[in-house]
């Protein structure tokens, strides 16, 4: 066995576990964008004005609801209205 033969095949192995590594990333990075998509979402109630987020809900910040169904969330409260979480009691 030469000197040379064991570089090549380090180099040939080398290379398949970075594209293995590359792949890997990409899925996990996939992954981690619907898990950010799901957490900029309403995780409570989504209503029409601050009035309804009463007695056991609470106002959170605008931008987490949809109401008029356009998956834009950043349309402001006339449009898309506010969520509203459950608080403890």
């Amino acid at each position: 066995m030469k000197k040379g033969d064991l570089s090549l095949n380090l180099i040939i192995v080398a290379a398949i576990l970075m594209v293995v590594f590359f792949v890997l990333i990409l899925i996990f990075s996939g992954r981690m964008g619907i898990f950010t998509k799901s957490v900029d979402k309403c995780q409570g109630t989504c209503v029409k004005t601050t009035e309804e987020c009463s007695g056991t809900y609470q106002k959170v910040v605008e931008g987490k609801c949809d109401l008029d169904g356009d998956s834009k969330f950043d349309e402001g409260m006339v449009v898309d209205g506010v969520c509203c979480i459950a608080v403890g009691g």
